[in-house]
């Protein structure tokens, strides 16, 4: 339905965001289904959209690294030793990049409400996924 709201001919194209569609791997009846969808969208196969998805490797660790792999652009997150958010670029489709990991610069207060809100999902939001 977003796409159709789109101005047709317009060269600024879609963009489309999510942030832990993994959640769904944990349902029985929806998680393969949405592991096979993940895998065409990193590969960039619909022309139409570009996305930008995130995914805990956390939880279905091998599906996380075959998505990893496909993927024709690929960043990480990290949390180091001392409470610090890390971002690195490890691969871009025909573009440079920078190599080296950088610090994100946020508040520990604000890690920790992200910190909060994982832990939040974990144990609200996957026993009632299960469920699906």
């Amino acid at each position: 339905m977003a796409g159709d709201r789109v101005k047709k001919g317009s060269d600024l194209g879609t963009l489309v965001t999510s942030a832990s569609l993994n959640l769904l791997f944990f349902s029985k009846t929806y998680g393969e289904k949405m592991y096979e969808k993940l895998k065409s969208l990193v590969k960039g196969e619909d022309k139409n959209y570009f996305y930008v998805l995130t995914l805990n490797s956390d939880a279905y660790k091998d599906w996380a690294k075959a998505l990893e792999d496909s993927s024709y652009n690929l960043m990480v997150s990290g949390m180091s030793e001392n409470m610090e958010l890390t971002l690195k670029v490890i691969k871009m489709y025909q573009v440079k990049h920078k190599e080296e990991e950088i610090i994100v610069p946020l508040t520990q207060d604000i890690i920790m409400e992200i910190k909060k809100e994982a832990e939040s999902g974990r144990t609200n939001l996957i026993p009632a996924i299960r469920k699906l």
